[in-house]
């Protein structure tokens, strides 16, 4: 992968980093978020069928490498065009500035919005330890994240994810290892039955049951809806365009589907298993993932030597993963501030790039410290509702963009759009006996936005002015370029 470097710090041109690293650093972009925050506590609450989640996420992360990947890496290249992040790409394919401002604001309010978990989840877990305000820590953490990004460059923040996305996915291999050399299979088995798990053991490991009832088609749909989520979360294509050339997205593919599939399968597994390690405890009443892997590791190392030691270093890279996703999150937002923020003049002055890149950095800083103080928010309730977002309003707009030459940009507005406007409205408005849609159907609202999204984009862009040939051109050389 490239890093960025010109006389600023957002937005920067690039020089190669590596094909390894590109593929763990971006299948670590919504692997970190899920697999070390949200599918651990929800696999142990609610059993074996909260795993569709995880088979979503893989199945949207191979869409994502297969068919979007090398074709918006292809447009990057041709087009000789600034194109740095997903908002960059959508703005020149339909010569639409406007689309820039609307896609860019969309998602810098959600990505501050994750950002603000994640610094509040790691800031807790620090001061639980400490016994002080976490208030103290989310200001450090920034601060630190600001000046090593002020002062480094971004292939700092893309090996320490991936490094640490490896190495965690590592101690989990370790931990499950842990669990079969401690416990035999039937000693398993009857520490389950002691539980008294949803459902009982057969049903709690049964993937075709939920919270101990039965999974419907609607049940399995919603889950795997989580797909969409990885489509429309702009992280996966800023990496893209940071490649060198579509030879290193092509070098990156596989293992970043092998990644990707692995750290489903691992953290899944992991979490059906950890309920051993943590007994008489009950699974309903641990509070988060992160107490899920503190339990397991307190459990499985107290018999070594270095136990103690193990189990710093664990939580520590645990915890440090979070921080470099943190860090991520920070800059793409950022990054996607200054792309709809023209350069500054104070008169005949022109304000040097850096200083308008800081201030910007300082900026979402301020904001993500004034949303710790005036809110309270449920972490893993925000993730899944803005990962639903992604996955309803702008997966259609980005497939159409990379994939549908013929697509238009009254489509893509109306599209967007109208999946917003589904999605708000069969959000809150009860049409059914007074309840709303999703509820009586059992399907999320993402699943309904993104048809919706999808059904206006064909048939507007079917019926308005097609783009000029110039850009049909541009995009039949994308094509020829697949082959």
């Amino acid at each position: 992968m490239y890093d960025i470097k010109h006389n600023g710090i957002l937005n920067r041109r690039s020089r190669h980093i590596g094909g390894v690293v590109t593929a763990a650093g971006l299948s670590a972009n919504d692997m970190i978020l899920w697999s070390f925050i949200v599918l651990p506590i929800s696999i142990i609450t609610y059993g074996a069928g909260q795993c569709f989640v995880a088979v979503g996420l893989f199945v949207g992360n191979v869409f994502n490498w297969l068919f979007l990947a090398r074709r918006i890496k292809a447009y990057q290249e041709l087009s000789k065009k600034e194109i740095y992040n997903a908002s960059d790409f959508m703005s020149v394919r339909y010569g639409a500035r406007g689309l820039n401002y609307i896609l860019a604001i969309s998602w810098m309010i959600i990505l501050m919005f994750i950002l603000y978990l994640v610094l509040t989840y790691v800031a807790k877990i620090i001061g639980g330890h400490t016994n002080k305000d976490s208030i103290i820590y989310i200001f450090i953490i920034l601060v630190a994240l600001v000046a090593i990004i002020s002062v480094a460059d971004g292939k700092f923040f893309l090996i320490g994810k991936a490094v640490t996305y490896i190495t965690i996915l590592g101690i989990v291999i370790a931990l499950i290892v842990l669990i079969f050399v401690h416990f035999s299979p039937t000693g398993i088995l009857d520490i389950y039955r002691k539980c008294n798990l949803p459902g009982g053991t057969r049903t709690y490991l049964d993937i075709m049951y939920h919270d101990g009832k039965a999974i419907q088609v609607t049940d399995i749909i919603s889950m795997v809806s989580a797909a969409l989520g990885s489509i429309g979360f702009p992280f996966f294509f800023g990496g893209i365009l940071r490649c060198r050339d579509s030879k290193e997205v092509d070098k990156s593919r596989v293992l970043g589907m092998l990644i990707s599939g692995i750290s489903v399968i691992t953290v899944s597994f992991f979490a059906l298993l950890s309920i051993v390690t943590f007994y008489p405890v009950k699974a309903k009443s641990i509070k988060n993932s992160y107490e899920v892997f503190n339990k397991a590791i307190n459990a499985l190392s107290a018999d070594y030597k270095y136990g103690v030691l193990i189990k710093d270093i664990s939580i520590g890279v645990y915890l440090l993963a979070l921080i470099f996703f943190a860090g991520s999150l920070l800059l793409m937002i950022a990054e996607l501030l200054r792309g709809i923020i023209p350069s500054v003049r104070i008169g005949r002055i022109h304000v040097h790039r850096v200083y308008v890149d800081i201030l910007i950095i300082s900026i979402v800083v301020s904001i993500v410290l004034l949303m710790y103080l005036y809110s309270d928010l449920d972490a893993i309730s925000i993730i899944v509702r803005d990962w639903d977002v992604c996955g309803g309003v702008f997966a259609a707009p980005l497939i159409c963009g990379i994939l549908y030459d013929k697509s238009t940009k009254t489509g893509i507005y109306s599209g967007f759009f109208a999946g917003a406007l589904t999605y708000g409205l069969i959000s809150y408005i009860p049409v059914v006996t007074g309840l709303t849609i999703p509820y009586v159907s059992d399907i999320n609202e993402g699943v309904f936005a993104f048809a919706v999204n999808m059904i206006v984009i064909l048939v507007v862009s079917r019926f308005t002015k097609k783009p000029d040939s110039k850009q049909l051109r541009l995009l039949e050389q994308v094509k020829i370029s697949q082959r």
